[in-house]
């Protein structure tokens, strides 16, 4: 790295969006957990390990969203401090 700080709020959003996407399909996922095997001896051990993976999953989403949430905060903050800059500059200028 040359030391130079690079940001392409464009990029963050792109990512972002891509997070959503992955969080959805978490989300999603967990509906496909269901294990009908309740006749088996292992039916409850099943069920019980499909809630806790499902509740992972979710949990596992809630990050991710998050985490899209907080690209999409930093691409407005970089383009809000970019704005003030350029005002200031503008004044000096």
């Amino acid at each position: 790295m040359d030391g130079d700080l690079r940001v392409d709020p464009g990029l963050l959003r792109d990512r972002a969006t891509e997070l959503d996407l992955v969080a959805r399909a978490l989300a999603v996922g967990r509906d496909d957990l269901c294990v009908p095997a309740l006749e088996w001896s292992a039916g409850a051990a099943l069920s019980g390990l499909t809630r806790d993976a499902s509740s992972a999953l979710g949990a596992a989403a809630a990050r991710v969203a998050r985490s899209g949430g907080l690209l999409r905060d930093a691409a407005r903050s970089y383009e809000e401090a970019d704005l003030r800059a350029a005002i200031r500059l503008h004044r000096v200028g």
